[in-house]
């Protein structure tokens, strides 16, 4: 196991040129020069992977500084602060392979649009996050669809120990990206790299190309690209895959859906009707009244005197759910038709739904 202890005030500069709602934050790009330097100082001169790398929360930087502690052991290293984990990652070295180039030419063909730098301090401005002049390292820049090429150069005072890869130069990587997508998504900060590889210490002036993934747009609050920096001559020094930069600030809860519109009894919301919600009496939509399945149906009582007959409109017909009894005040007439007696009334179903006349013979 072993590790390093650096100490950071809110006067250093990566600290204080690095701001977010007034509050001193270290950057994820410095995060990931310690850890790099960590894994170095165990092996040098071999390539370095970092895997999975996490960012837990940011990391502020307030009273009188912050002391942070870099362990690496057994394939794993992180960030702690007050013994509370800021970044995590798995490692790996290698030995140092030939050297991969790039065609630069081609690089700069594929990027025709200038960025002006008057339009990438306003991006800055707007982005929530405040940049001080130790992360304002890009000093080019052209884009095309969906990428960017930036000449990036960092200052020479800008760290007091040397650097695998100086976090300005790293940062100005992840601008870029934000500046893809146009501030669409917030202030966002590095939450998750899939992959880093360094091949060697970086150091003057390199050229970054950043990409944004196909097809990925600014759900959530997140942005996803990979970026490859090389120098001048086209020699591949860094690599960065699966970048996804995050909202700093939660989102904002949804509204409630159909929150103006009372409820039922039972909680559930009142459907809408021509975009006005369906209601009753007193905002609430009307009970239905039901009937308990052993409640059984009575027979109408109809009163003694009222004769009842199958002739006449609709309104003297018997009632399709009530048994079609004939009542009258006089004792029936006796059919002089030979035979059984006809019935009184014809239930199509047990259920009464559909109701007809009585078959009647020529003397009743």
């Amino acid at each position: 196991m072993s590790g390093a202890r650096v100490h950071l005030t809110a006067a250093d500069p990566l600290v204080a040129d690095h701001r977010i709602g007034g509050t001193p934050v270290v950057a994820a790009a410095a995060q990931i020069d310690l850890l790099l330097r960590a894994c170095d100082a165990a092996r040098p001169d071999r390539v370095r992977t970092l895997e999975h790398v996490a960012f837990r929360a940011p990391l502020r930087v307030t009273g009188p500084g912050a002391v942070l502690d870099v362990t690496t052991d057994d394939g794993r290293c992180a960030l702690r602060c007050d013994a509370t984990e800021y970044a995590t990652a798995r490692h790996r070295d290698a030995p140092l392979p030939p050297p991969r180039y790039l065609d630069v030419a081609g690089l700069g063909a594929g990027c025709a649009e200038p960025v002006p730098l008057a339009g990438l301090d306003a991006w800055r401005r707007a982005s929530g996050i405040t940049y001080g002049p130790a992360y304002r390292a890009i000093r080019s820049a052209r884009r095309g669809p969906g990428r960017i090429l930036a000449v990036v150069r960092a200052g020479d005072d800008t760290t007091c120990a040397p650097a695998f890869v100086p976090p300005p130069l790293l940062d100005s990587v992840f601008q870029a990206l934000g500046l893809l997508d146009a501030g669409a998504a917030g202030a966002c900060l590095p939450w998750y790299v899939g992959r880093i590889t360094a091949r060697r210490r970086i150091t003057g002036t390199v050229l970054a190309l950043v990409e944004r993934e196909a097809g990925e747009e600014a759900a959530n609050g997140a942005v996803r690209g990979r970026a490859t920096v090389c120098n001048q001559q086209g020699e591949v020094l860094l690599e960065l895959d699966r970048i996804t930069l995050k909202s700093a600030a939660p989102p904002a809860p949804d509204p409630p859906a159909l929150a103006h519109h009372p409820p039922h009894r039972d909680g559930r919301l009142a459907p809408e009707r021509d975009g006005r919600p369906a209601t009753g009496r007193r905002g609430r939509r009307p009970a239905r009244r039901r009937r308990r399945p052993d409640a059984r149906r009575a027979p109408a009582r109809h009163p003694p005197d009222a004769r009842r007959t199958d002739a006449g409109n609709d309104s003297t017909r018997p009632s399709p759910h009530t048994p079609s009894t004939r009542w009258s005040t006089s004792p029936p007439r006796a059919c002089p038709v030979p035979g059984p007696r006809p019935r009184r009334s014809n239930r199509s179903s047990p259920s009464y739904g559909t109701w007809r006349p009585a078959r009647r013979c020529p003397g009743c």
